[in-house]
């Protein structure tokens, strides 16, 4: 489950149409046709992360009293930190650039000798939480 916002004028988002369906976005459905409930609902297809959409608000605010550049420096630090481990590791192919200053917060690596099912499990384990 995650989190996102859409955000538009009323004249703009009434002329989107969902991209996902379920849950009450759907006023009527016919054999080849449905019709949209009103805005904002014909954009919640399905069960809302309500924990995360109760939660967004003190994110907001906790990312601004600790400021975007401090934010991004902490990460740039970690990836940086990540690739240089994951590079004495030997056998690993780690994919992206090496600089982190162009990186984002991920690194995407592959060990051809683990699957990535088992590689998410043995590092779990050791309390690394991957994807």
């Amino acid at each position: 489950m995650g989190l996102g916002f859409l955000a538009g004028t009323a004249a703009a988002l009434s002329r989107l149409d969902p991209y996902e369906g379920g849950g009450e976005m759907i006023e009527t459905v016919e054999l080849d046709d449905a019709t949209w409930t009103a805005i904002p609902h014909r954009f919640e297809a399905g069960t809302p992360n309500v924990g995360a959409a109760f939660a967004f608000p003190a994110a907001i605010e906790m990312l601004t009293a600790v400021g975007l550049d401090e934010v991004r420096r902490h990460a740039v630090e970690l990836v940086g930190y990540a690739w240089e481990r994951l590079s004495g590791l030997g056998g690993l192919t780690r994919y992206g650039p090496a600089d982190p200053e162009k990186r984002g917060g991920l690194i995407s690596f592959h060990d051809p000798l683990v699957h990535p099912h088992d590689m998410a499990t043995l590092l779990d384990q050791r309390g690394v939480a991957v994807r």
